[in-house]
């Protein structure tokens, strides 16, 4: 019974914006991709801006051009 309580709770948590994140992938030292542990909604969290914006495939796609740009520009001052 009282996983039922823990999980109405939860829920009710993230209803009010009070997720508990765990970080999926650290995009850069000021973009993180988290995910909720109680109600798997996923989110961009944004470190230099303060805000927290729900995740979707055109975010991801943001995100993966990010990390790409930042190896190449790592790559570019290595070699040259």
């Amino acid at each position: 019974m009282s996983i039922l309580k823990n999980t109405k709770l939860s829920s009710i948590k993230c209803v009010m914006g009070c997720h508990q994140f765990v970080t999926i992938r650290e995009v850069n030292a000021e973009v993180k991709e988290v995910k909720c542990k109680n109600c798997g909604k996923e989110f961009g969290i944004y470190d230099g801006i303060s805000s927290c914006i729900p995740l979707d495939d055109e975010m991801r796609s943001v995100h993966s051009s990010l990390v790409f740009s930042q190896i190449k520009f790592r790559n570019r001052n290595i070699m040259g």
